[in-house]
């Protein structure tokens, strides 16, 4: 039984052993969070907190950092595979056998495509038949829709006997197309991914201008009630309206977990994170057409406005 799970840990791709990692670290990392926080005491939420916010990293972060480059691996091998099949077709033109074929490309530079096509061309010089080394080939380049595709193509006519060299020629200028299509629409909605941008920073002011006015009109300089004779959430006499919120202003340095604000403070950093990470997400849907994209988006905007929104909160 060990054996097949760790043989079937060894058989997943790399983007879901990190997903399995870092979602699985940082879940327990969250329920230890829940463990440590309901034991009730002050320091206890303090802990919980800083272990619910390390949680969320940890789930997070990797995921996202590892996809970025993922992606942008993928985009480069995406870009150099009309080059690839162009080769490929000219050397069967030529009078070459597929295995040939590989040899002759290999002799050209693909960047990070260059291990795929090398191993591949390894693989037909021992024998192996084409279309296994073909379905490997895509197997290990799942991550794009586009090569696989290619591949799918390319082994169809392969199987059919059709014209090999032709469906290569064909393949290489439609993925040129794509990718030229590709790159016009990521150039026409860039305007949007800054107008989501602005809008995410715009949200940061108007929650910091809320927190001023809420410091400067609506705290009584003495007591522990709101002017109006709004309730202080967070204030001793009231410890169960609103604790997890409450709890997390000593967590980031934001005060005492009694303070008059404290509950705004946390409920504001809560809106800001939330909103950056699903504008992140909405980037990544309409820019690439997978949510998944968005990730490093998320982070960028939900980290940097949380770390503005401290510090403003610490100076103002």
């Amino acid at each position: 039984m060990e054996l097949d799970v760790w043989t079937h840990w060894q058989e997943l791709p790399m983007i879901r052993k990190v997903e399995l990692a870092s979602f699985g670290a940082g879940g327990l990392l969250l329920l230890l969070a829940l463990i440590v926080y309901s034991q009730g005491g002050p320091d206890q939420r303090v802990i919980g907190g800083s272990l619910f916010v390390a949680g969320l990293v940890t789930a997070f972060l990797p995921y996202g950092i590892y996809s970025y480059f993922r992606e942008k691996k993928y985009r480069q091998m995406e870009n150099e595979l009309p080059l690839f099949l162009r080769n490929l077709s000219e050397g069967i033109k030529g009078g070459m056998s597929m295995p040939q074929a590989f040899q002759h490309a290999t002799e050209t530079d693909y960047g990070k495509l260059d291990a795929k096509i090398e191993r591949a061309s390894h693989q037909l010089s021992w024998g192996v038949p084409f279309p296994e080394v073909m379905e490997r080939m895509s197997r290990r380049l799942e991550g794009s829709g586009l090569i696989r595709r290619s591949i799918s193509i390319i082994l169809q006519s392969y199987e059919s006997g059709g014209d090999i060299a032709e469906t290569l020629d064909s393949i290489a200028a439609n993925a040129s197309r794509i990718k030229e299509a590709e790159e016009k629409r990521r150039s026409v909605l860039q305007q949007q991914v800054y107008i989501i941008y602005a809008i995410h920073f715009l949200f940061l002011g108007i929650l910091i201008a809320l927190y001023l006015l809420l410091s400067s009109f609506l705290v009584q300089l003495g007591g522990g009630e709101f002017l109006g004779s709004v309730t202080n959430f967070c204030s001793a006499t009231n410890p169960t309206v609103a604790q997890p919120l409450c709890s997390l202003c000593p967590t980031f340095g934001m005060g005492s977990a009694t303070d008059k604000l404290c509950y705004y403070k946390s409920l504001f950093m809560i809106m800001l994170v939330v909103e950056g990470i699903f504008n992140g997400l909405v980037i990544g849907e309409i820019t690439q057409g997978n949510v998944s994209s968005g990730v490093k988006h998320s982070l960028a905007m939900g980290m940097v406005g949380f770390v503005i929104y401290l510090v403003a909160i610490s100076v103002l």
